[in-house]
């Protein structure tokens, strides 16, 4: 077995669920339009798979999202198994992922210390 397969596995996954999403094939009022998979993890044996989701319109909304596409699974992973080639399909689990909004407020600390003491060149 090839030691990149969990990666391809779970690009696979992430471009899957992805679809889902932005297609609106999920009629779930809880899943917010502005939802995005920011991470897939697989177990080794690729029996279960957790997927991060990020909502643009903030946090609260993530894990309404998650409420939904937990609801939502079960059709979920039957589009995994017509689309892909496993002999199971992982199980699913989604949680609300808050990277993308923790790097931002990272980002804006730096600019803010950078503009408070700039570099002097010596």
């Amino acid at each position: 077995m090839s030691s990149r397969r969990p990666e391809r596995v779970e690009s696979l996954i992430g471009e899957i669920v992805g679809s889902l999403l932005v297609s609106g094939k999920l009629k779930d009022h809880r899943i917010s339009p502005f939802a995005t998979v920011t991470c897939v993890k697989v177990s080794s044996d690729f029996a279960y798979a957790k997927i991060g989701i990020s909502c643009f319109d903030g946090a609260a909304k993530a894990k309404k999202s998650v409420v939904g596409l937990n609801s939502a699974k079960g059709i979920i992973q039957r589009e995994l198994a017509q689309k892909m080639r496993l002999r199971n399909t992982p199980v699913l689990t989604f949680f609300a992922d808050s990277s993308l909004e923790e790097g931002y407020l990272i980002n804006k600390k730096i600019e803010e210390l950078l503009i408070e003491s700039p570099v002097s060149d010596k």
